[in-house]
């Protein structure tokens, strides 16, 4: 074949070119080196033949890749299904099967209908689609062993324009190219950054970094050299340039499948027909990519040096996993080396309280203290990091840019402020749907409080009882799991009926009921045995039940009926001679309730690491062991070797990763254990730290090896949860000043007196004194920081005038000359005289104001 391609080379290399392109075109499989030694191409040639295929393709026609994947469930054959009339409604006319219809037909023939017309949904909002069987590829859509259809769903470069430009997708700006065409057009901030050693220092005075991480929205009569470009496969870069990164575009394939059709989307309720029994869709991911997510695990996973241990590849998960995973993990490395000091001070007191043998030593109130302004500034700082975060990855707009949720439903309308049709809901209607869910989803919480104090009442009944206070700990630990589990759904379920607009609100909104159950769940039990029981119970208790606690009384026969009444005489407490006075009793008494709480603490914190992290690794691992046996024992059941999984069918049977709300509550509960009761346990800090060390890599392998690629939905933040952290840096004034005042030696030994009533005094002054020293102190932190603040600003400028075409304001602003300088304010004549000063006749003062210029002429 070679020979036939001798002769003149030009005729010989177009031809050759014709079918080397006419190959590449229908995706023959040959290497480059063969092509070019068969058909007498030079291999430049043909690696330009192979990237304007690539572009002419990404332009129009399928797509360059396939990057979303819908799997559907066939049906089975033997059962019949009757369709709704709104489906007999949008029937295709003509299609012979007017009795099925009417009368039913298989559940695998309806299941078919619903893809297909699936399908045309998509493929009306200009996504590019593919149905795939695999396995058996010589039968038709189904057969009778397989259970699965494959949808894949892509977009052309075209029309991610066109819904980048519908949606005012915001796209990062190339700084260099973007500063060039501010200078071509006269933009201040441009003519005065510095681009290259030759500028004029003295002029351009500002660093070129001011451009750097500006998002402006995308305008197809923008300039094109202004924004970034990206190779179009991450892993190539010689492929075709796109303005649009990969996160970016399976974002726009993903607003595109569940935004309204009336604004031009397919409005697929995803969510609602996975979790419908009746709807043949059981997955929707975008697909994986092994080699990012090798790359990921090797920078991530493993990663064993120490001074990585409180890091992740941040920029890499934002790019790959979207901006509401980057803002959870780069929570966690701020939470991590803010860990750091409380596990210091925490390491010394814990050594100390295990040299005196009890919680109360010396100082304890200085690690009170401390953690008081050590977690307000924690709250703080964190609100500034985020925003800082928000502005790198361009979400400063995000809020008023999301498409509504495809399950959301409300009433088009004029909006107030723009006057274009908006879909709203009324404020009214969801405020009452939210007091009937919170009415019940408060029993719930009722109870499950009422049954964690049950426990703590069992535990009473036998306080010395090391063993049963343990078991009675870990048992309110796994309760408050499982109650939370039940929780979850609950909660979800009303969340969906309160019909939330965007994805921020939903999460929002299903946060605040998340926390508010939280709350209680998991800090009744500490509340209980550090107030509630010592006040209720009464001295008596501690006195009868403790045997550490004037252990006279217990020796004493005619002693016992007098302590163990309410109102307990404290002489009974003590033989004569004895030192056991009733300020001896008491310190006892707050001694052996921060003994009860540590104990307590140590339970609920250890249990819920242990039964975290058994839900987080070991049931997923041996989900995947059980689903491999089924495999294996299906394919023997048919005879049949057991055949490898597609990339689809392995990647749907992953875990679907839905959100960070679980991950985030975990950290949200470990930092109310160590803001509010962390003097009873000094060590909470060292453990959490180390818990969050390993956290760290068990989330990161699960979400790369074990979980499906999540929605790339973008974030403004933590949202609610900034709020839950808030709370609890509020809170924890209010509970160490307590345990400070009620629960240690420092009142009587400060004050002199053990009055009760110099307690409260005591509380009331310090609290207050508290409270404005935190409000100081946050007055003293802005939520954003003055550089956030403008590259907010300057990314507005540079968006109104390089994209919108914003005119610029070209009067002269230079600043005004220095004293000394030679300034001329007006000019100076010395020819003239005040003879020469024209001089108006005498006017009486009433007729000035008809005094009128007459007409210089003759």
């Amino acid at each position: 074949m070679a020979e036939d391609f001798g002769g003149d080379h030009n005729a010989s290399g177009n031809k050759g070119e014709r079918f080397v392109k006419d190959l590449m075109a229908q995706n023959v499989s040959i290497p480059p080196d063969v092509l070019s030694k068969v058909f007498n191409v030079p291999l430049e040639e043909i690696e330009k033949i192979e990237k304007d295929l690539r572009n002419a393709k990404m332009v129009k026609g399928n797509p360059l890749t396939w990057d979303y994947v819908l799997a559907f469930r066939t049906g089975e054959q033997d059962k019949m299904i009757k369709p709704k009339n709104k489906e007999k409604a949008n029937r295709p006319l003509n299609s012979g099967y007017e009795s099925e219809w009417e009368n039913g037909m298989t559940e695998r023939k309806y299941f078919l209908q619903i893809i297909l017309q699936t399908q045309r949904e998509l493929e009306g909002a200009f996504l590019s689609t593919r149905l795939f069987k695999f396995r058996k590829k010589e039968k038709n859509f189904t057969s009778e062993d397989e259970k699965f259809i494959f949808m894949l769903v892509g977009m052309t470069e075209d029309n991610i324009k066109r819904w980048a430009d519908h949606r005012d997708t915001d796209l990062e700006i190339e700084p260099v190219a973007a500063c060039r065409e501010g200078r071509r057009r006269e933009f201040p901030l441009a003519l005065r950054t510095r681009l290259d050693e030759q500028d004029d220092p003295a002029k351009c005075t500002l660093p070129l970094e001011n451009w750097h991480a500006m998002y402006c929205q995308y305008n197809p009569r923008a300039e094109k050299s202004i924004y970034r470009q990206y190779p179009r496969l991450p892993d190539d870069s010689n492929s075709p340039k796109t303005f649009f990164d990969e996160k970016t575009r399976l974002r726009i394939i993903y607003e595109t499948m569940i935004e309204d059709k009336g604004e031009g989307g397919a409005e697929i309720e995803i969510q609602a027909h996975i979790t419908s029994a009746k709807h043949p869709l059981v997955a929707c991911f975008p697909l994986h990519d092994s080699k990012q997510l090798d790359s990921l695990e090797e920078k991530w996973i493993k990663n064993r040096e120490i001074r990585n241990c409180m890091t992740v590849p941040l920029e890499e998960i934002k790019n790959y996993f979207g901006e509401p995973t980057a803002f959870y993990y780069g929570f966690m490395m701020f939470y991590l080396r803010w860990l750091i000091w409380p596990t210091i001070i925490g390491v010394i007191f814990f050594i100390a309280q295990l040299g005196y043998g009890q919680v109360d030593v010396p100082g304890l109130f200085v690690m009170a203290l401390f953690i008081i302004f050590w977690c307000v500034a924690f709250v703080d700082f964190w609100i500034r990091q985020e925003s800082r975060y928000r502005l790198l990855w361009g979400m400063t707009k995000f809020e008023t840019k999301a498409v509504a949720r495809p399950e959301f439903k409300g009433e088009w309308q004029h909006d107030r402020v723009s006057g274009l049709w908006i879909e709203d809901y009324s404020f009214i209607y969801r405020l009452i749907k939210g007091s009937f869910v919170f009415s019940g989803l408060g029993v719930w919480m009722a109870g499950c409080v009422v049954s964690a104090i049950y426990v703590l009442l069992l535990r009473d009944a036998n306080p010395e009882d090391l063993g049963l206070k343990i078991g009675l700990g870990i048992t309110n630990g796994a309760m408050i799991s499982f109650f939370d589990y039940v929780y979850q759904f609950v909660s979800i379920y009303g969340n969906k009926w309160e019909n939330h607009r965007t994805e921020q609100d939903f999460q929002d909104a299903l946060i605040s009921k998340s926390f508010i159950f939280k709350f209680f769940n998991s800090f009744s039990s500490l509340f209980y045995l550090t107030f509630i029981r010592p006040y209720v119970k009464g001295t008596a208790y501690y006195v009868q039940h403790y045997s550490t606690i004037c252990g006279e009384c217990k020796d004493s026969d005619t002693n016992i009926p007098s302590c163990s009444t309410t109102e307990l005489d404290y002489s009974c407490c003590y033989s004569s001679g004895s030192f056991c006075t009733k300020t001896h009793v008491e310190n006892q008494i707050n001694s052996q309730v921060l003994s009860d709480l540590r104990l307590q603490l140590a339970s609920l914190f250890v249990t819920a690491i242990v039964i975290q992290n058994f839900l987080e690794v070991f049931i997923p691992f041996f989900k995947g062991k059980l689903a491999a046996k089924r495999d294996e024992r299906n394919a023997q059941q048919r005879g049949e070797a057991l055949k490898d999984k597609s990339e689809a069918e392995r990647q749907m049977s992953l875990a679907e990763n839905r959100n960070t709300i679980d991950d985030m509550s975990e950290m949200v509960v470990q930092f109310g254990y160590i803001t509010m009761f962390v003097i009873a346990l000094p060590i909470t800090p060292l453990l959490a730290l180390i818990n969050n060390i390993i956290e760290l890599r068990v989330d990161g392998y699960k979400i790369i090896r074990e979980s499906q690629r999540p929605h790339p939905n973008g974030s403004y933040g933590l949202g609610a949860w900034n709020g839950v952290l808030g709370f609890f840096s509020i809170v924890a004034v209010g509970t160490n000043v307590a345990l400070i005042t009620w629960r240690t030696r420092l009142v009587p030994v400060l004050l002199n007196n053990t009055d009760p009533t110099f307690k409260w005094v005591f509380f009331t002054f310090i609290s207050i004194l508290l409270g404005l020293l935190v409000a100081a102190e946050k007055w003293a932190i802005p939520d954003t920081p003055i550089e956030v603040t403008q590259g907010i600003e300057r990314q507005r400028l540079i968006e109104n005038i390089l994209v919108l075409g914003a005119r610029i304001d070209k009067d002269d602003d230079e600043p005004p000359k220095k004293d000394g300088e030679e300034v001329s304010e007006f000019a100076f004549d010395p020819t003239k005289d005040f003879i020469d000063v024209t001089q108006l006749p005498q006017v009486p003062l009433g007729d000035l104001t008809q005094l009128e210029e007459k007409p210089s002429g003759p």
